[in-house]
C-alpha cells in the first residue's frame, strides 16, 4: 500500500479511533450481485467521457426491486473497429456484434421496441442512448449479472473459464 500523505493519515487514524473504520484490509465478497434479478430496478444512469476503446454505460439498480440490495454495474457499447494496420479479426467483429446484442436487450428491457442499429462512436450518439436509460430511472429493469473474465487453454488442451474479480451486466428479453 502507498504512503499516505500526513493529512490523509491524521484522517484515516481518527476514524480508526473513534471505531469508524478497522485497521486491515478491506473484505468483499466477489460474488455479490451475481445472477438473475427479474425485479431489478434501474435507480441511476452514469456517463463517463469515451476514449479509443469506446464508450462504456454505468448503471446503479436495485436488484430485489423494492426490497433494494444496491448494485453497481457496467457494460460496454458497441463501436466501430479501426484497422490501425492490421486486419481486423473475426473475434473482434463477433464481440461488438455481442455489445450490440446486450445494448438491445437492455432497451428491450426497459420496455422500448426500437432497436439500435448502428455502433456508438461519438459523443451526441453516445448521449442519447444514455438518456434512453435515463428516461427510465425507477422503471423495473431485468438484468443477469455475470462474472467477467476470459476463457483460457490449459496445458492439456482444456478451456477453462478464469474470472478477473470484476463483473458485467446482461439483460432479460422481456417476457411475453
Amino acid at each position: 500500500m502507498e504512503e499516505l500523505d500526513p493529512i490523509a493519515a491524521q484522517l484515516l487514524q481518527d476514524a480508526q479511533d473513534s471505531g469508524l473504520m478497522e485497521a486491515g484490509a478491506a473484505e468483499y465478497d466477489e460474488a455479490y450481485g451475481i445472477g438473475t434479478w427479474p425485479k431489478a430496478t434501474l435507480t441511476d444512469v452514469i456517463t463517463a467521457a469515451g476514449n479509443d476503446y469506446g464508450f462504456r454505460l454505468t448503471l446503479k439498480l436495485n436488484l430485489k426491486g423494492e426490497e433494494g440490495m444496491a448494485f453497481t454495474g457496467r457494460f460496454d457499447l458497441p463501436r466501430t473497429l479501426a484497422s490501425n494496420g492490421h486486419e481486423v479479426e473475426a473475434w473482434q467483429t463477433k464481440r461488438e456484434t455481442d455489445k450490440l446484442a446486450v445494448l438491445n436487450r437492455g432497451l428491450a428491457a426497459l420496455g422500448y421496441t426500437s432497436v439500435v442499429k448502428k455502433n456508438i462512436d461519438d459523443e451526441a450518439t453516445y448521449e442519447a442512448v444514455a438518456g434512453l436509460f435515463r428516461a427510465k430511472i425507477g422503471s423495473a429493469c431485468p438484468v443477469k449479472v455475470k462474472a467477467d473474465g476470459k476463457n483460457k487453454k490449459d496445458d492439456a488442451g482444456k478451456w477453462t473459464f478464469e474470472a478477473n474479480g470484476f463483473t458485467r451486466l446482461d439483460f432479460l428479453k422481456p417476457r411475453k
